[in-house]
């Protein structure tokens, strides 16, 4: 068993902890913006608008929804053809869950944010994933959270459809007809859709002032979403934020013994690292599957074996309201995800689902020939054991805790009562 962290005299564990942050060089969090107000005011009504999805069903405030914390609480989140929002939306007829959990979107507006989605689908400083001849508007320029929107209204399981949908009101889903190449037809179709609505033409209009009406692209409702996000869901008040400004009287001792396990003996820090809490790298952990076929993660991009079943490094601002946890939202216990990490391998082999609702649980793939291919390239730390004691699994615990910021307690009033297409919000 690991040692406890050891307590010398008073003050004692800040001054290791301090020592091990200088170590680290984490330092509070910067956002370093403050989006445009009128931006914020229409990225607000066009987030929680399912009017941007070809049959009028879903929005991106459906799987990313504030009661849930900016996620929706499903292992496996349902695109378009369901109904409802969040933890209560069901699959349609013929329809199937996506492939993975919605992320959590806390935090996306720091600037150290390079990577999009568990595989890295959208990367700086990479080729964005578009088709031969086609460029994204200039105005976007490297806005990693508005080119998200860009792609993301463009995927037929996920917002636009498929051919022969028809909307909630009936009406064939005449967005589902472009081929999956046409992006910038399917980009004039929705800011199209949008300026025919009075009430979005006025929020257009103060959020772009210098932009008339005609000269719109989808690429403005996608930075004004950007900008929502932004202003929403950048929250850095929470007991860490305040033990780094300075104040050691913001976090219990628990707490700073699990930082400094966390930061230390555990290891965790070696993927959670910085003031993100995240690498923003890939790593194969063992990580159990959930669906109707394996999923490789970032190997499904780079077509690497090496690279199969890796998965981007969730950040952990608000993690302990953030449940489900992995790339395929298998744990619902933060305790049983941190458990997973000590024995990662090994737990897979034994795992069932159990604590999944039903129609999870039902979903695990656990055939033995997947998961003697999902260790074959894991990472060597998932496949070796750390022996952590009770103590220290309730001191990282605190810790963990320690991220959550109080505003997300309770979050379910920033979603809007109505948007200007007139389509229901909560449903």
């Amino acid at each position: 068993m690991m040692g406890m962290v050891a307590a010398c005299g008073p003050g004692s564990l800040d001054e290791q902890l301090r020592d091990a942050l200088r170590t680290e060089g984490i330092e509070a969090l910067d956002y370093q913006t403050s989006p445009d107000p009128q931006r914020v005011a229409l990225g607000r009504a066009l987030f929680y608008d399912k009017i941007l999805s070809g049959n009028r069903d879903i929005a991106c405030g459906t799987c990313h929804l504030p009661g849930s914390r900016t996620s929706d609480g499903l292992s496996l989140s349902i695109g378009t053809g369901g109904s409802g929002v969040g933890s209560s939306r069901e699959l349609g007829s013929g329809r199937a869950y996506l492939r993975r959990s919605a992320p959590e979107l806390f935090g996306r507006g720091a600037e150290a944010w390079e990577v999009a989605r568990w595989d890295g689908y959208l990367q700086r400083g990479e080729p964005w994933p578009l088709p031969s001849g086609v460029d994204l508007p200039d105005a976007l320029q490297d806005d990693l959270l508005a080119i998200e929107v860009m792609f993301k209204v463009a995927e037929r399981d996920s917002m636009r459809g498929v051919p022969g949908d028809f909307d909630v009101d009936g009406e064939e889903n005449t967005l589902a007809y472009w081929p999956d190449d046409e992006l910038p037809k399917i980009w004039d179709q929705l800011i199209a859709q949008l300026v025919a609505i009075p009430e979005y033409v006025d929020l257009f209009d103060q959020a772009f002032p210098d932009v008339d009406t005609e000269d719109l692209g989808f690429e403005h409702a996608a930075l004004a979403i950007a900008a929502y996000e932004v202003d929403a869901f950048s929250l850095s008040n929470s007991p860490w934020d305040a033990y780094l400004a300075g104040d050691e009287s913001a976090l219990v001792e628990p707490a700073k013994r699990g930082a400094l396990l966390f930061y230390g003996d555990a290891k965790c820090s070696e993927c959670h690292s910085g003031p993100l809490l995240t690498d923003q790298a890939f790593h194969n952990i063992c990580a159990p599957q959930l669906g109707t076929t394996d999923d490789w993660g970032r190997g499904g991009r780079t077509r690497e074996e090496a690279d199969r079943y890796a998965f981007r490094t969730p950040p952990l601002r608000n993690v302990s309201f953030t449940a489900p946890y992995l790339h395929a939202g298998s744990h619902t216990s933060l305790e049983d995800t941190l458990r997973h990490h000590l024995n990662a391998c090994a737990k897979l082999r034994t795992f069932t689902g159990e604590g999944l609702p039903s129609r999870f649980r039902e979903l695990v793939l656990d055939d033995p020939e997947l998961v003697a291919a999902i260790a074959s390239t894991a990472e060597p730390m998932a496949l070796e054991r750390m022996d952590l004691g009770y103590s220290e699994i309730s001191d990282l615990l605190q810790f963990l805790e320690a991220l959550t910021d109080p505003e997300v307690v309770d979050m379910a009033g920033l979603t809007p009562s109505r948007v200007p297409s007139g389509l229901p919000v909560d449903r």
